[in-house]
């Protein structure tokens, strides 16, 4: 196999080399503006400082470096170039800045490498992804440039007609249920190659999998889905304060896991509608629970999105921000467009990259938030064009730029990063010019082109070969700014900048901007900051309170049932005779300006307003799963073949609204390894109220006791039939073959 680039050695003439490096090395008193710039690095129209080495684009395929002999000049001695022939059939960039030009050039060749290189490679690279790290790429870049790979990828991640929830590590459906962004991945294949095979198998796969997570994890009070993000795991970040188990995860309302609901309900209501569906209703939710994030989930006062809402029941907002959500809100049509000018301007950025949450955790060591996520620089990059903010554009260009080039080995002494490594890299470097410059986006019925070319890369700027459907396009920008003047096909005039679905065959796109600038808008840079410490509690009795590790002049906010009703100075608390379940939240507050996490929430149980019934009473208890027979004795084992339905009768003195969840144990293994959560499902006379949702706990575990998530019912005045039950396929976890645990008792709270 041909390689996709060669390495030659060049001597060019002294005299040349000279006046050359003479006007390179001018650069600090020459008029040319730098164009990207990056720690140690300096990007200009034809050049480049990297470190203690300079490089020269001859022009957009060859790169040449820079040596010093100890004379009077610089020698250019290394050249990176195309193999013959790769520029008439691989997407090029060529430009009136070829240093942008050659470093997307080598980004798209080294891509073409990694891909083509043999099935077992390209495997393993995809395979220790997971399937939301996957989604994110294919719809970032790589469903654009590699669409039948991408089609063989997702295919890949299908199980019992479903999206397979045992894959990539920390994928642990249903606490972390963001792979559900598989289904936008879908339709954006589909979107680009047209394949309706693949768009009715898609379609079937997204409406049973929207299906069961909406059956599992739906919370009709806040009109979002429960769930955490697995991208806060995937290199521990840990944005979940200490004391959150998997169970509380699961209660989180967050924001790039409601975003991917969000938008795969649109994508599944565009599948319905391209196969001659009606999408309507999918369609509705998809725009009912993007109002619900931007109602709940939005910060007024800082301008930016909170990463979560927690805490159970009565949950409370988060003050710390999840920048791929954030980015993804924008990106998937959830943000507005004032919101979207405000997240992309106003969320706090570092210097050397984009933080995944900030602040960050009190007792988290920085480092941890100075690795990118996997793939949010190609997100943030497509939200700063969406909201038209070239610094913002020109920061993520630049990020990409240097992390790219750290891993191009003829360029660091032979030294590159790993595979998987390269080839997020990759996928990052091309985002940019593709998605964000020349603003190419698929949709059902054509490719919408929609450039926002900052005024650094002014000229033309062509993007050469770009396949879609039965096509290759080229393209042609002409000028700056965010407003098209022409947008022509083969020299013919357009209605719409878009090139239509079912053309055929090699077509020339032309645009013409208007040169008007970009409006006028910052980004902001910040350095990386601690939230305050995560309080400690001691509760001395159900109202009395004290907090460990109080620090002296710090506010501690203390809300009750997600209502703020003020601020403490002391390490001491005592609530007031609350006549109903009550849920203390402590936050601290640190210089009016930085909220950190909650203690543990505590509920305060007025008496007699709680009742326990204990599931031996009803059905046999024993389980061999625990030695001691007398312990044994007070559980009941639920698994997929026996106890399927435990019934319990309840007697209620009047109407009223309830709480209810399960005293449990789940000794199945530990929660980041296994895909053993037990889920059933809570009816009450009659009527699904919800599922109880008991993840593992530790590997034979199985005297360790928690309470499952709480769920709300109405129960009415006299006897209530209230079963606990395994329904399939909606139960059905990650492993499928073993849903185990032991319960010990139902608990019944009055609201």
């Amino acid at each position: 196999m041909k390689k996709n680039w060669i390495i030659a050695i060049i001597t060019v003439a002294v005299v040349a080399s000279a006046v050359s490096m003479a006007i390179f090395f001018n650069r600090g008193n020459s008029s040319e503006p730098m164009i990207l710039g990056s720690g140690d690095m300096e990007i200009y129209a034809d050049s480049m400082l990297y470190g203690e080495n300079s490089y020269v684009a001859r022009n957009s395929y060859e790169l040449m470096r820079c040596a010093d002999d100890d004379s009077d000049y610089m020698e250019e001695k290394e050249v990176w170039c195309m193999v013959d022939g790769l520029a008439t059939r691989r997407i090029l960039l060529e430009s009136d800045q070829r240093m942008i030009d050659v470093l997307f050039n080598m980004s798209m060749s080294e891509l073409d490498s990694i891909l083509a290189s043999d099935h077992e490679r390209v495997s393993r690279m995809f395979d220790a992804m997971s399937t939301r790290e996957l989604s994110y790429a294919v719809y970032a870049a790589l469903g654009l440039v590699a669409p039948d790979l991408s089609m063989e990828l997702l295919r890949g991640r299908i199980k019992d007609g479903i999206i397979d929830r045992g894959l990539g590590g920390d994928e642990v459906w249903p606490v972390y249920s963001d792979g559900i962004i598989w289904a936008v991945a879908a339709w954006e294949v589909y979107k680009t190659t047209g394949n309706r095979e693949w768009l009715s198998e898609a379609y079937e796969v997204v409406k049973g999998t929207l299906s069961a997570d909406e059956f599992t994890g739906w919370n009709d009070s806040y009109g979002m889905m429960h769930g955490g993000s697995g991208s806060y795991v995937s290199r521990g970040y840990m944005a979940y304060p200490r004391w959150m188990s998997a169970k509380d995860v699961y209660e989180t309302l967050g924001l790039a896991n409601n975003v991917s609901y969000s938008a795969a309900y649109s994508a599944l209501s565009g599948m319905a509608e391209a196969l001659g569906h009606d999408g309507a209703e999918s369609s509705r939710k998809a725009k009912s629970m993007a109002r619900s994030i931007n109602d709940y989930l939005w910060i007024p006062n800082l301008g930016y999105y909170s990463e979560y809402l927690y805490g159970g029941v009565y949950p409370i907002q988060s003050q710390a921000a999840d920048n791929l959500g954030q980015a993804m809100s924008i990106e998937l049509g959830v943000a507005t467009a004032d919101m979207t000018r405000s997240v992309v301007s106003k969320s706090p950025l570092l210097e050397s990259s984009i933080p995944p949450v900030y602040p960050m955790l009190n007792d988290v060591k920085g480092v941890e938030y100075e690795q990118e996520c996997s793939f949010l620089p190609s997100w943030w990059v497509m939200a700063a064009s969406k909201a038209h903010n070239a610094d913002a554009m020109e920061y993520v260009m630049e990020l990409t730029a240097c992390e790219y080039l750290k891993d191009v080995y003829w360029l660091n002494d032979g030294k590159s990063g790993a595979d998987d490594q390269r080839l997020k890299h990759c996928i990052n470097s091309v985002t940019a010019p593709l998605r964000a410059v020349f603003g190419i986006r698929s949709n059902a019925d054509g490719l919408a082109i929609t450039p926002v070319v900052q005024s650094s890369l002014p000229g033309v700027k062509k993007m050469l070969n770009l396949p879609y459907r039965n096509m290759l396009l080229d393209i042609s920008v002409s000028g700056t700014g965010a407003s098209i003047e022409s947008f022509s096909i083969d020299g013919a005039p357009a209605d719409t900048c878009m090139v239509p679905a079912d053309l055929t065959g090699r077509h020339r796109v032309e645009i013409v901007m208007t040169d008007e600038s970009l409006e006028s808008s910052k980004i902001n840079l910040t350095e990386m900051v601690k939230l305050p410490e995560t309080p400690v509690l001691e509760w001395e009795n159900a109202q009395n309170v004290r907090i460990v590790n109080f620090v002296e002049g710090m506010e501690y906010g203390i809300c009750l049932n997600s209502v703020f009703e003020e601020e403490i100075p002391t390490s001491s608390y005592r609530l007031y005779d609350a006549q109903c379940y009550t849920v203390v939240n402590v936050v601290p507050v640190a210089d009016d300006r930085w909220i950190g996490y909650s203690a543990q929430p505590r509920g305060f149980i007025p008496k007699g307003q709680a009742r326990k019934f204990k599931a031996r009473d009803v059905t046999g208890g024993g389980t061999a799963l625990i030695a001691n027979r007398r312990q044994a004795a007070g559980f009941v084992e639920l698994t997929v073949d026996y106890n399927r339905r435990v019934t319990f009768g309840i007697d209620c003195d009047e109407d009223g609204t309830y709480f209810l969840d399960l005293c449990y144990s789940n000794g199945n293994g530990a929660m980041d390894r296994q895909y053993k959560c037990s889920l059933r499902t809570l009816v009450v006379n009659g009527d699904v109220a919800g599922v109880f949702v008991m993840p593992q706990r530790g590997v034979d575990w199985w005297t360790s006791t928690a309470y499952s998530n709480m769920l709300v019912a109405n129960l009415k005045k006299g006897r209530n039939i209230v079963s606990v039950e395994y329904r399939s396929p909606y139960n059905r976890n990650a492993d499928v073959k073993v849903n185990t645990a032991l319960i010990k008792y139902l608990r019944v709270i009055k609201k």
